[in-house]
């Protein structure tokens, strides 16, 4: 978020190991973070295709698949582009999928992201603790050391 100041908002969605539904499992709205996708996202995951709407306050409220570093599907992040930044869709769709190709360069693949390791090369704090269910295991350097 700090890299990008035009961004709102971001969100990744992936179904997780074991489950049969896409859930958030990370965004800069930390209540977010566990709920189940929605249908707009959902139909990223299967198309493969961006997705794209403009928000009641002009943001452009975009969706694009993403991938992990190795270039394996893993499902789709949803990317909010301020309406300061740009009122032409096709530049918000560009940025979106810059700040994607950024991020999906860091990403380990899907059981990684579950077990030890982080997501991103980047300082992380844990801000709230949301459960996952069906998700459990070491989530290495995330666990508060005694």
């Amino acid at each position: 978020m700090a890299k990008h100041p035009e961004m709102q908002t971001i969100g990744l969605h992936v179904t997780p190991p074991g489950l049969t539904e896409s859930l958030n499992i990370a965004c800069s709205k930390p209540g977010k973070v566990g709920k189940v996708s929605a249908a707009i996202d959902t139909g990223v995951i299967a198309t493969g295709k961006p997705s794209s709407r403009l928000t009641p306050k002009g943001a452009f409220d975009m969706g694009v698949p993403i991938s992990d570093a190795m270039g394996h599907p893993l499902g789709m992040v949803v990317i909010v582009i301020r309406e300061t930044f740009t009122s032409d869709p096709q530049v918000a769709l560009k940025q979106a999928f810059l700040i994607r190709d950024e991020l999906q360069s860091q990403l380990r693949a899907m059981p990684g992201l579950f077990t030890g390791g982080s997501i991103v090369r980047a300082p992380v704090s844990m801000v709230m603790q949301t459960p996952l269910p069906g998700i459990a295991g070491d989530f290495g350097p995330l666990r508060r050391k005694p």
